[in-house]
């Protein structure tokens, strides 16, 4: 475990149910030092009052409580503003990550000195890749091309399928389920757009890193 923690973690819960405590116990099982953000969008289920019984002693845990769900790219700002770690990793409520997980994803970054947006290989929970983790831009062409089902004869929206590469890949887009980016490149950005509620926040995040000059990769062995 290294003395100094260069990794925030923003987790935005909305009744996320069991979920949030087992993605949280994940994450505290990491082998680098972690600040790990969990801002609540007014959840009614009582997830983010068990978080009260969470007690991490090798990482720093914030809790940020919203009166009402003020939409994702809203509650990640919220969180990015508590932190001053190098990197931000944008993790759902729904995900669990391996021990290495985060480290290796920095690891990463130090290889490829143009990365702004890593994104990892996300499964879903019967092991299968999950759609969207790696993907293009949704141009009109490759949305139809994916609504009619021809993604195996030409390039639609989601690299699903698609043979999974050996080494980081460059792509257009990764999940925002589960990326980290450099936050001196989300600052500058002024964190997500807020104009998205929920859902293609990520697809605008990535786009903006790339117009910025910086690689958006995609992590398969992650």
């Amino acid at each position: 475990m290294t003395d100094k923690s260069e990794i925030g973690v923003i987790i935005v819960n909305y009744n996320g149910g069991d979920h949030l405590q087992r993605c949280l116990k994940s994450v505290f099982r990491s082998d680098v030092r972690l600040t790990v953000v969990v801002v609540d969008n007014g959840s009614r289920d009582g997830s983010f009052l068990a978080l009260q019984s969470l007690r991490p002693a090798e990482h720093e845990l914030l809790t940020i409580s919203n009166a009402e769900n003020l939409g994702f790219s809203r509650a990640v700002n919220i969180g990015l503003m508590q932190l001053e770690t190098e990197y931000v990793m944008l993790l759902n409520p729904d995900c669990e990550i391996h021990p290495h997980t985060l480290r290796k994803m920095v690891d990463t970054f130090n290889q490829i000195p143009k990365a702004g947006i890593v994104g990892s290989l996300v499964f879903n929970e019967n092991g299968t890749e999950q759609r969207g983790c790696r993907r293009r831009e949704p141009t009109l062409l490759r949305s139809a091309i994916t609504s009619l089902g021809l993604a195996g004869r030409f390039h639609g929206v989601d690299m699903t399928g698609e043979p999974l590469p050996t080494a980081p890949m460059e792509v257009e887009a990764v999940s925002g389920s589960a990326m980290m980016i450099r936050r001196s490149i989300f600052l500058e950005l002024d964190g997500l757009d807020e104009a998205y509620f929920l859902h293609c926040e990520d697809l605008d995040i990535c786009h903006r890193v790339r117009d910025l000059g910086h690689e958006v990769i995609f992590e398969p062995r992650v």
